[in-house]
């Protein structure tokens, strides 16, 4: 008995850590039709490597700032900057790896066999 509310309480977790990244990322965007493949390309163009970019958004979401948006001036003027993001440390680490890991191109790379 004990083994099966262990078990229920880690895929609860596990299907809540997924919802966290529609609800909390992904349900905004949509709501303003931002593309995220657009905002992942913006900063793969900067910043190249996961490491990087993973250092960069994770920056500019807990303290958000003109200097260090992505974004040109137009948007920035239509849409304002997001508000600081207020999550722990850990979880917005994940929520951005599950962003770079859901929209990485590199990963959409098809080699041809031979």
């Amino acid at each position: 008995m004990v083994k099966i509310i262990y078990l229920l309480a880690i895929v609860s977790t596990l299907s809540n850590a997924s919802q966290s990244f529609e609800d909390t990322c992904i349900q905004c965007h949509q709501d303003q039709e931002i593309p995220n493949e657009v905002i992942y390309k913006r900063y793969l163009l900067k910043y190249s490597s996961d490491t990087n970019i993973r250092e960069a958004m994770v920056n500019y979401l807990k303290n958000p700032m003109a200097e260090r948006t992505i974004m040109p001036a137009q948007f920035i003027t239509i849409f304002g900057l997001k508000e600081a993001c207020t999550l722990s440390d850990e979880k917005l680490n994940q929520l951005v790896d599950e962003f770079i890991n859901k929209y990485d191109i590199k990963r959409k790379i098809v080699l041809p066999q031979k």
